[in-house]
C-alpha cells in the first residue's frame, strides 16, 4: 500500500500544483477517495483506482510467477495491510486462498515466530 500512497501523493501534488502532501492527508485521501484542499472536497477516486489497479496488476503477475495457479498448495494466505485494503481486487485469484486474521499484523507475528524458531527460545530472543 505504500506504493499506492506514493502514487496518489504524486498525482495529488501534480493535479493541484502542491509542493507536498502530508502522509496523513494521503492516507485519508486513499481511504475516502477525496481530498480536502483550500476548504473544498475534491473527488480523487480515479487517482486512487488507477494506483490500486497498477499495484494489483503487479501483485497478480508476481504471485502467478511465484505460485503458478497454486494447485500444489493447500492454502494460500494473504498477509499485510494491503490484503485487507485490496480484498475485493484479489478475491478470486486462487480457489484455496484466504486473508489472514488481522492481516496488517500478520507479517509481524510471522517475523516473531521465525525469530523464536531461529533463536530456539519460546518467548523472546536476547542478544548475549
Amino acid at each position: 500500500m505504500l506504493d499506492v500512497h506514493s502514487q496518489v501523493s504524486r498525482a495529488i501534488q501534480k493535479q493541484f500544483n502542491l509542493e507536498s502532501v502530508s502522509e496523513q492527508r494521503v492516507a485519508h485521501a486513499v481511504n475516502r477517495q477525496t481530498v480536502r484542499l483550500h476548504g473544498h472536497e475534491h473527488d480523487i477516486s480515479d487517482i486512487v483506482k488507477e494506483a490500486k489497479l497498477e499495484l494489483v496488476t503487479q501483485l497478480h503477475a508476481e504471485t502467478r510467477r511465484q505460485l503458478g495457479l497454486g494447485e500444489e498448495l493447500d492454502t494460500i494466505i494473504f498477509v499485510g495491510g494491503g490484503s485487507a485494503a485490496l480484498a475485493s481486487d484479489i478475491a478470486d485469484w486462487f480457489p484455496n486462498q484466504q486473508i489472514a486474521e488481522q492481516p496488517a499484523f500478520a507479517n509481524a507475528r510471522g517475523m516473531l515466530k521465525y525469530l523464536q524458531y531461529v533463536c530456539e527460545e519460546p518467548v523472546s530472543c536476547h542478544a548475549h
